[in-house]
């Protein structure tokens, strides 16, 4: 279908007003990267319905590298709040600036001196790295989108680890964990976006002034990995906290934590040559030696 307009030449111009199906589109969206995609969503509501289906994931699937950086300058007598906020892509080697995605200064103040202490699918966790009040606030942030999070309740001391359960923080299901040591103690604490408080419990500190290398979450259980092969592990529903793997002397290289999202299966990979890496033995309670390769599962350890 086509309409026809005549051009101050003279000239006709034909102006087509056929769409493409949607089955098409999405052949389309899926081949495009995610910063593509991200733009192709601004065009209309109906790429943008599209381009939120479940059905169409981004073509490159690496890590991205987030470059922050936030300061307060004086303008015009103001306290003005400068940012710099990058995004690298492994994949096509470029460098997105996402800057201006935060609207007005209220919400950049928040990043003075903050501190990021997790990523998970375009969700990052920062803690503002001071004591307000004798509390901590914490609060999520999305470059892509530039919405901020900032309904969590204030921490009572400064995380040293944190993380959260699902991919997606905003939903109500969604489980926040931080964690310091203090004195031979280990503080553990849990929250639920709209909660008062977190809830803490003090455990005994299974590898004593020692660093805590990884949490993550699988199956309703937030796992911790300290030094020496050492394994706690906290189940949500229960507050409960147990030690599945005490630590050995036989694992006295760095060590850092993953898990396999379809079984639940817990890997830890050394950062020493030679790069070795082991799976977790939920009945023996110990870690065996991977003989072979980690199926469909790739660990960044970083530059070496």
């Amino acid at each position: 279908m086509s309409a026809k307009k005549m051009s101050s030449s003279g000239a006709i111009c034909r102006r087509y007003g056929y769409e493409l199906p949607d089955d098409a589109l999405r052949l389309i969206f899926s081949r495009m990267c995610f910063v593509d995609q991200i733009r192709l969503s601004l065009v209309c509501k109906r790429w943008k319905t599209l381009l939120e289906g479940e059905d169409i994931t981004p073509t490159d699937r690496l890590p991205w590298i987030m470059f922050y950086g936030w300061r307060t300058e004086l303008a015009d007598r103001k306290e003005l709040v400068k940012s710099v906020c990058k995004l690298y892509v492994p994949s096509e080697k470029k460098t997105y600036t996402v800057e201006d995605g935060l609207k007005g200064q209220e919400d950049r103040g928040k990043f003075v001196e903050a501190e990021a202490l997790e990523s998970k699918n375009g969700w990052v966790l920062f803690q503002q790295n001071s004591l307000i009040n004798k509390t901590v606030p914490m609060f999520l942030y999305c470059p892509f989108t530039g919405e901020v999070i900032d309904d969590l309740p204030d921490l009572n001391y400064l995380a040293e680890k944190a993380t959260f359960s699902c991919s997606d923080p905003s939903s109500e299901e969604c489980v926040f964990f931080a964690s310091r040591r203090i004195i031979g103690l280990l503080n553990i604490s849990i929250c639920r976006r709209g909660d008062q408080d977190w809830k803490t419990i003090q455990v005994v500190d299974p590898i004593p002034r020692s660093c805590k290398r990884d949490v993550v979450y699988t199956n309703g259980t937030f796992y911790c990995l300290f030094d020496k092969g050492a394994l706690g592990a906290l189940t949500v529903a229960t507050k409960e906290w147990i030690l599945l793997f005490p630590g050995s002397k036989e694992f006295s290289c760095f060590y850092y934590l993953t898990d396999d999202d379809d079984d639940g299966q817990l890997f830890m990979a050394s950062w020493d040559s030679p790069y070795t890496t082991f799976s977790f033995d939920f009945r023996r309670r110990i870690w065996v030696e991977q003989a072979g390769c980690m199926d469909r599962t790739v660990v960044f350890l970083g530059a070496s």
